[in-house]
């Protein structure tokens, strides 16, 4: 009985050996085919979704924004300017600026707002489109964006050489993304006051945006041979500040008709962008935290403007260098839909390049009394692949 019963135990216990062996096994098998599994759902779509969702096409868009917000500002101080009377055709020259101009006998006395007397409030409304590249590098395959709108003010002479004013601006475009059909719809609403003053030559004029921009992106997703498209809708606050104080130099300066007005020129802008969490494509869904967006930049450069028949119309051609101080990338903290606390990750998009050379060419002149036509045409080009070009169709009405 005793030999019986020790070899019943010892076959239970090699039984029970067997059994813990066969479990082991197949729990290293599990092991390595899920680690096997993450390798290869990170080399052909979490990498992806990272890369090209997050660092390219999230990023892009509040900088395609910001540069729209630059725009608008350029139209703003093209106005101000030239309701203040500090020369240039921003806003056109008047008739009386113009004759003296093309007389060589134009004096600090004449400003624009005296061309018509009493005239001394300005509407005006103009169309512009934009189109611009961003670029890409190492890390991201680059984005590019169109952008269409209005925008609009009112100038009133408060003095002498001295006008202030609001405008606002309804631009709306898409960004895309190199090699790619993710796109984002961006729509930037934006107000601005404004302020310029001429004494003599010298000429200041400075203006201050806020926007509530809002971006809507769409992402196509690729995950475990499934594909879907995670959308996302959020918001931003955009403020901007632009300062710019100019020369004029007298007709026939280095024996150039017209006049040339050298000017330096300060921008930043800063963007608080909402945080937001992705739908329509399950796990690979993305919750994206509040971000942050600051640019800074410094222009100086040359305006030359050569009044046309008569005095009726004018053309100015304009170069300028600028150079970013500020950030020149956007960045956001972003991690998947149900993923565990502290295993997000940080994505970049394209960065701008430091330097840009600026080409414009305007052209505008009287249509009728106390209305004006003008038409403008912007290249900025940083070199890689970076540009911008931007066409614009001004009307403006004095009284």
């Amino acid at each position: 009985m005793t030999v019986r019963h020790g070899a019943h135990r010892r076959a239970r216990l090699y039984r029970l050996s067997q059994a813990i062996i066969l479990a082991a096994g197949m729990a290293g098998l599990v092991s390595a085919a899920s680690a096997q599994m993450r390798d290869d759902t990170a080399a052909t779509d979490v990498e992806p979704l990272m890369r090209q969702g997050g660092g390219d096409q999230l990023n892009a868009a509040p900088m395609a924004g910001t540069m729209i917000a630059r725009a608008f500002h350029h139209d703003v101080g093209l106005n101000a300017r030239a309701y203040a009377g500090g020369g240039g055709i921003g806003g056109l020259f008047d008739r009386v600026r113009l004759a003296a101009l093309n007389t060589g006998t134009a004096s600090d006395a004449v400003h624009p707002m005296g061309a018509y007397g009493s005239a001394s409030r300005n509407v005006w409304l103009r169309g512009m489109a934009m189109d611009g590249k961003l670029g890409g590098d190492a890390q991201t395959a680059g984005s590019s964006y169109r952008a269409t709108g209005l925008v609009g003010g009112v100038a009133l002479g408060l003095a002498p050489g001295v006008t202030a004013g609001v405008a606002f601006t309804a631009m709306s475009g898409r960004v895309s993304t190199s090699g790619s059909a993710d796109s984002t719809r961006i729509r930037t609403p934006m107000l601005a006051m404004f302020a310029a003053r001429a004494d003599g030559p010298l000429q200041m004029s400075g203006s201050l945006s806020l926007g509530r921009p809002n971006y809507r992106s769409e992402r196509g997703v690729t995950l475990a041979g499934v594909s879907s498209t995670a959308t996302g809708d959020r918001d931003g606050t955009e403020v901007g500040l632009n300062l710019e104080a100019s020369y004029g130099l007298r007709p026939g300066f280095a024996g150039l008709s017209g006049e040339l007005r050298p000017f330096v020129a300060v921008q930043a802008q800063r963007t608080r962008i909402d945080g937001f969490t992705e739908s329509g494509a399950g796990a690979a869904d993305l919750t994206v935290s509040a971000s942050r967006l600051s640019t800074s930049s410094g222009t100086t450069g040359l305006r030359h403007a050569v009044p046309l028949n008569d005095g009726r119309a004018a053309v100015e051609s304009r170069i300028g260098l600028l150079h970013e101080f500020g950030s020149r990338r956007a960045s956001i903290d972003a991690n998947f839909v149900g993923a565990l606390a502290g295993t997000g990750f940080t994505t970049e998009g394209s960065a701008l390049k430091r330097n840009a050379l600026l080409l414009g060419l305007g052209i505008g002149g009287e249509v009728a009394k106390h209305w004006n036509l003008f038409a403008d045409l912007s290249f900025e080009t940083r070199g890689s692949g970076q540009n911008t070009t931007g066409l614009a169709l001004q009307l403006r009405k004095q009284w």
